[in-house]
């Protein structure tokens, strides 16, 4: 597998990302997220297109101010053990995996030659609860669990993964390790208690 690099930085530009849209389809839009998984939606055509609207504004947004753009799917979900609970197998997690990055292709692409450079990232949510600590987890599970959504993806051709709202060290490291064996940049984001530590 060829490995992708993460692109230089340009001198003078500025990226927009985004990040929390779970919140924004369920406070703003009224949509319900059964075990917070928003992947879901893209079944359901109604809310596929209210989900394209947040994508246009916001990159919109970056096109008037000519920043880039690093957009995320809503993939948080779109691991296993999560996607299980909302009915998806192994087979069916892939399609919906694969059709996630799709959608954001899709509906970036009008943008090229408004926007300086678009960046697609794979999203990562944890094994467990993102607000529990899981100390259960080793390097090893973690790396194995995690490896078929990285390897997909990887495949698929993405720009990064994105694991957000990691909560524990060697989760980190298995991630960490999933990415390096497919090839593929990763960022890892924290999550920390009230004293600001793991």
């Amino acid at each position: 597998m060829t490995n992708h690099d993460i692109p230089p930085r340009a001198p003078g530009l500025t990226w927009l990302t985004e990040g929390g849209i779970e919140t924004e389809i369920m406070y703003k839009w009224g949509y319900e997220l059964p075990q917070f998984a928003m992947f879901p939606l893209l079944e359901n055509p109604k809310a596929a297109e209210t989900i394209r609207g947040m994508y246009r504004r916001y990159l919109d947004v970056a096109a008037r101010h000519d920043m880039g753009a690093l957009i995320g799917g809503f993939d948080y979900r779109a691991s296993a053990d999560w996607a299980g609970l909302v009915g998806y197998d192994s087979a069916a997690l892939e399609e919906i995996q694969l059709r996630n990055i799709a959608f954001l292709r899709e509906v970036s692409a009008p943008y090229k030659g408004q926007i300086p450079e678009i960046r697609i990232a794979g999203i990562l949510g944890p094994r467990g609860d993102a607000y529990a600590l899981n100390r259960a987890i080793t390097a090893d599970e973690a790396e194995d669990y995690h490896a078929q959504q990285i390897t997909t993806y990887a495949r698929d051709g993405v720009d990064l993964i994105w694991a957000a709202t990691t909560n524990n060290v060697p989760e980190a490291v298995g991630i960490s390790r999933a990415a390096a064996t497919a090839g593929i940049p990763v960022n890892i984001s924290f999550t920390l208690t009230e004293d600001h530590r793991l």
